[in-house]
C-alpha cells in the first residue's frame, strides 16, 4: 500500500477511467448541440436514434457499476472476487441467434472469447463488426428529453468515478467479472471495455446525424 492509502495499482484504475472520462466528454459535445427532433429520429423503424443510443450508454453504465459494486462487496468480505454472469443474466445476442436459447451458447462463446487475443476483442467492442442484439436490460427508452439525457450521462460518469475512488485502497485487478460474449476483465479492463463500446457507439450517432442531413 502506498503512504495515500491507495494500493499500488490504483494508477492502472487511474488512467483508464481518465479515458473513460475523455470519451465521455466527447459524446456529451457531441449531444449538447443537438435538437430534441435530432435526438428522437430514428433512420429506421428497427435502428436507433440518437437519443436512444445515449439512454443505451446510461443503462450499460448502471449494469456495469452494479457489477463493479458487487466485486467491491465481495473484496470488502474477504470472499472470492470473481463474478459470472451468463447469457440468462445479461442476454446481448449473436445475430441470427434467438434470445430464448442463448443459455445454450454460454460455454462456446465462453471458450471463444478465452482463446481471442485482448486486442481483437478490443477491436471488436469499438468496431461493430458482428452487430450483437443489446440485452432486454439495457435496450433504451425512446423520446427521452436532451436535458435528461444529458444530465444522465453526465451524473452517471460522476457515480463511476466515485464508485472507484471511494475504493481505492482495494486491488482492483483482482476483481473479475465474467460473461460469455465479454471474456474475462478486471475492473480496469472493463472501463476499457466500456470505453471502447462508447466509441462505437459515437460513430453509430455521426451515422445517424448524416442521415438526418440528408433526410432534410
Amino acid at each position: 500500500m502506498e503512504d495515500t492509502g491507495r494500493h499500488v495499482n490504483w494508477h492502472t484504475i487511474e488512467a483508464a477511467l481518465e479515458d473513460f472520462r475523455s470519451v465521455r466528454r466527447r459524446t456529451i459535445e457531441m449531444m449538447t448541440p443537438l435538437s430534441q427532433g435530432q435526438l428522437d429520429w430514428p433512420p429506421s423503424e428497427r435502428k436507433w436514434s440518437a437519443g436512444e443510443v445515449l439512454d443505451h450508454l446510461v443503462l450499460v453504465e448502471a449494469t456495469h457499476q452494479a457489477n463493479i459494486g458487487e466485486l467491491i462487496e465481495l473484496q470488502r468480505n474477504g470472499e472470492r472476487t470473481v463474478l459470472k454472469r451468463t447469457f440468462s443474466d445479461i442476454n446481448t445476442a449473436p445475430p441470427l441467434i434467438p434470445k430464448q436459447i442463448l443459455p445454450m451458447f454460454d460455454v462456446p462463446f465462453t471458450l471463444f472469447t478465452m482463446m481471442m487475443p485482448r486486442k481483437i476483442h478490443s477491436m471488436l467492442m469499438q468496431y461493430q463488426i458482428i452487430p450483437f442484439q443489446a440485452a432486454d436490460s439495457i435496450t433504451p427508452v425512446k423520446g427521452k428529453a436532451a436535458s435528461e439525457l444529458k444530465h444522465a450521462l453526465e451524473s452517471s460518469i460522476r457515480r463511476t468515478a466515485s464508485i472507484l475512488e471511494s475504493n481505492s485502497d482495494l486491488d482492483f485487478t483482482l476483481l473479475v467479472l465474467k460473461h460469455p460474449a465479454l471474456g474475462a476483465n478486471n475492473v480496469g479492463q472493463l472501463l476499457g471495455v466500456m470505453a471502447n463500446h462508447e466509441r462505437r457507439h459515437q460513430t453509430q450517432i455521426e451515422d445517424i446525424l448524416r442521415r438526418f442531413q440528408k433526410k432534410s
